[in-house]
């Protein structure tokens, strides 16, 4: 790492509490004036980083470019993928550039950004589109122990971090088009494009593409694709940082990268299919000459779509053009497909499941319900998808009648409400059942379906929640905590000197600033907090073993540190109320 990226690690590092000049060059083991410099060659470029006799350096904002030593020095530690990044401010395609890295024998991990590209590529020799300085074009050498068959799998995983890292950045839930679109809202925010020099039998390397649009405005896409695309400003309302979007691309790349190495492709595979819009819809597929249409169902362990046709016939497909049939959509049952609608606090979960599990996800804000913009959110999600039934499960009840309204007039089918008396598989020995808020009922639900009995879930939400099925498999109790966020939030608005802190996992347990000493708190004190009431919980059940499902925003990112820890499940409330709605209309379940 160059001394310009230690520099601004130590900078994000300490945050608002700064570093002296003198600590900043122990650190880095050279002189005072040699900081001094690199600082003022910072500035240059466009940091603007503040010396204070009392604070020290203090770093108040970056640039909006996409530079090498910035991303470098946000990066949190990873395995392979951003060893390497070079940024460069126009280039023909970030994508030759990494193909003559695999070429020149580099290590796998290298990354490619470019502010412009004059012509960049797409699927099928399309080309990429993108304003200069707007988005995140990016190109990730990989040299991958895979046969060429299983590169799909790769596409999967590009796909999947992108959508996190979106998600991260923008608290936009996006969704995934097979075989390598991400969306929001039906239209594409970025596309993946991967392409491999290979033997028979192995790959010698990947080239894997990104192409991200970010901060672009409708007038940025050209007039044909206008009604096609979008960017993440534009769904979010706000600019966003592009730096720190690459830098989540590239952490979150390397997360799913490190899995399918390990054989734990199945682990991407189902967060993929929970993204995917194109799981349970009645699709064609263009592959060359040939037109095939069916059932999206899944896609196998290599990454290759599975199409079922109209005379039971199923396709493997690889690569294709995907469009949406005018029958619309159908699911394996011959069309019992259900709609869950999970209402907190903040926002609202809406699920769309078969008969076997939750296919598609959104989320909007639920103080939304009632509005014209939250109507058109719910027809476009549902599209031409034929319901069976809704089963919705609120924590606001001043919200409920508004949304079983909403959906009566656009689905014109049952909804059933969940309370403790309508719960399947779970019986209740609590003195007051009416009071079990309705999504903690329906995780209860759907763990004790997927895990059995005795089950603990823990719900990493607006407040952390654990809910205790016993061996009889009866809801016996739970436990209330304040979230992760609702704490450190009321810590910074509470009191004069303490910033907001973004929850991420801590490098450490020492913390060398204000703000990290609250992450530290936040993340490791509530890791150990947890583990000692699941211990707790284990000896007041007279239980050797417990299982333990998390869910919840912060579900990943605490159950990393947590090996009690047995599953994480972010769509098990929606999983319930499918459960719930199967069970109340009759409709028969695989498995």
């Amino acid at each position: 790492m160059t001394n310009d990226a230690n520099i601004l690690r130590e900078l994000y590092r300490v945050g608002d509490e700064g570093i002296s000049g003198a600590l900043l060059a122990e650190r880095m083991e050279v002189s005072r004036a040699a900081v001094w410099a690199r600082i003022e060659e910072l500035r240059k470029v466009g940091f603007e980083i503040e010396a204070s006799p009392h604070h020290g350096y203090r770093l108040f904002s970056a640039p909006d470019r996409l530079l090498g030593d910035d991303i470098q020095a946000r990066l949190a530690s990873v395995k392979r993928v951003g060893w390497q990044i070079q940024v460069y401010r126009e280039t023909a395609s970030t994508h030759e550039l990494a193909e003559r890295l695999g070429r020149d024998g580099v290590k796998e991990g290298a990354v490619v950004l470019s502010e412009f590209q004059t012509k960049g590529r797409g699927r099928l020799g399309r080309t990429w589109i993108s304003p200069g300085g707007k988005g995140v074009l990016m190109s990730v050498l990989l040299r991958p122990e895979l046969r060429p068959l299983e590169a799909t799998r790769l596409t999967i995983i590009g796909a999947t971090a992108v959508a996190r890292a979106i998600e991260r950045c923008s608290s936009i839930r996006p969704q995934i088009k097979w075989p390598n679109d991400v969306m929001l809202d039906g239209k594409k925010v970025a596309g993946i494009l991967t392409e491999m020099n290979a033997e028979l039998d192995r790959v010698r390397y990947l080239v894997l593409g990104i192409g991200l649009n970010v901060n672009q405005m409708e007038d940025d896409f050209p007039r044909e694709l206008g009604p096609l695309s979008t960017s993440i400003r534009m769904k979010a309302g706000k600019k966003i940082d592009r730096a720190a979007l690459a830098t989540a691309v590239i952490e979150e790349l390397d997360r799913d990268y490190q899995l399918v190495l390990a054989g734990q492709f199945e682990r991407v595979s189902k967060e993929w299919q929970r993204m995917c819009s194109t799981i349970g819809q009645f699709i064609t597929v263009q592959v060359g000459d040939t037109k095939i249409s069916g059932t999206a169902e899944a896609i196998d362990s290599e990454g290759a779509l599975l199409v079922r046709s109209s005379a039971n016939q199923l396709h493997r497909i690889t690569g294709g053009d995907v469009s949406l049939n005018a029958g619309g959509a159908r699911s394996s049952t011959g069309g019992a497909m259900i709609f869950s609608v999970d209402i907190g606090n903040t926002h609202t979960d809406f699920g769309i499941g078969n008969h076997e599990r939750i296919i598609r996800t959104v989320q909007a804000p639920t103080e939304d319900w009632g509005s014209e913009r939250m109507d058109a959110l719910l027809r476009k999600f549902l599209g031409r998808h034929r319901m069976e039934g809704a089963a919705i499960a609120s924590v606001v009840p001043d919200v409920t009648p508004l949304a079983k309204s909403s959906i009566d007039q656009i689905l014109h089918v049952e909804t059933v409400v969940l309370n403790h008396r309508n719960v399947v598989g779970l019986g209740i020995d609590y003195p007051k059942p009416s009071s079990i808020g309705a999504d903690r009922l329906a995780n209860a639900m759907a763990a004790v379906r997927a895990f059995g009995a005795p089950v603990v879930v823990v719900d990493f939400g607006t407040a952390v929640t654990f809910d205790v099925v016993d061996q009889r498999r009866c809801y016996v109790g739970g436990i209330i905590a304040p979230g992760l966020g609702v704490m450190t939030d009321y810590l910074h608005e509470k009191t004069a000197l303490l910033p907001r802190v973004r929850i991420r996992d801590p490098k450490r347990s020492i913390g060398k600033s204000t703000r990290e000493a609250m992450l530290i708190g936040a993340v490791k004190g509530y890791r150990g907090l947890i583990s000692t009431l699941i211990e707790d919980l284990k000896t007041e059940m007279n239980v050797r073993r417990l299982r333990v499902v998390a869910t919840g925003g912060y579900a990943d990112l605490m159950a990393k540190g947590l090996p009690q820890v047995s599953q994480v499940d972010r769509l098990l409330t929606l999983e319930g109320l499918r459960l719930l709605a199967m069970n109340c209309f009759g409709l028969s379940e695989s498995g």
